[in-house]
C-alpha cells in the first residue's frame, strides 16, 4: 500500500516537472518569436514585445517556485508535514492500542455470582 502511495506521488511529480519544461520552452519559442518580428518589422521603433515577454518570463518564474520551490524552504515544509503525519500516526495507533486492551481486560475479569439464597427456597 505504502508503494503505491509513494509510485503515485513520483508520477504525479514527474508529470509536473514535464509540465514546467514544457512551458518553459513554449515560452522561450514565443518569446524568440516575438523578438524576430520586432526586428524584422520595425527594427528602429520602441521595444512594445518587452512587456509580454516579461510577464511570461514571470508566469515561468512563478510555475517553476510552484514545482520544485525555493531552495531550503520546500525541504523544511514536507520534513515537517511528514513529522506531523508520522506523530499523528503513532498517537491513533497507541490510542487503538489502550482501546484494544481496555476490550481484552473487561472480558477476562468475570467474577463468580456469590450464592445468597438456600437450595430449599426453590420449589
Amino acid at each position: 500500500m505504502e508503494n503505491k502511495r509513494l509510485l503515485k506521488k513520483a508520477k504525479q511529480k514527474v508529470k509536473q516537472k514535464k509540465d514546467f519544461f514544457t512551458h518553459a520552452f513554449v515560452i522561450v519559442g514565443v518569446s524568440v518569436f516575438l523578438i524576430m518580428l520586432q526586428l524584422v518589422a520595425r527594427p528602429w521603433d520602441d521595444w512594445g514585445v518587452l512587456l509580454p515577454i516579461s510577464i511570461m518570463a514571470l508566469s515561468v518564474v512563478i510555475h517553476y517556485v510552484s514545482v520544485f520551490g525555493i531552495a531550503g524552504i520546500n525541504e523544511k515544509a514536507s520534513n515537517w508535514e511528514a513529522n506531523a503525519l508520522e506523530s499523528e500516526y503513532l498517537r491513533l495507533k497507541e490510542l487503538e492500542e489502550r482501546k484494544l486492551d481496555l476490550l481484552d481486560d473487561d472480558r477476562l475479569k468475570l467474577r463468580q455470582i456469590e450464592k445468597h439464597y438456600r437450595d430449599e427456597d426453590f420449589v
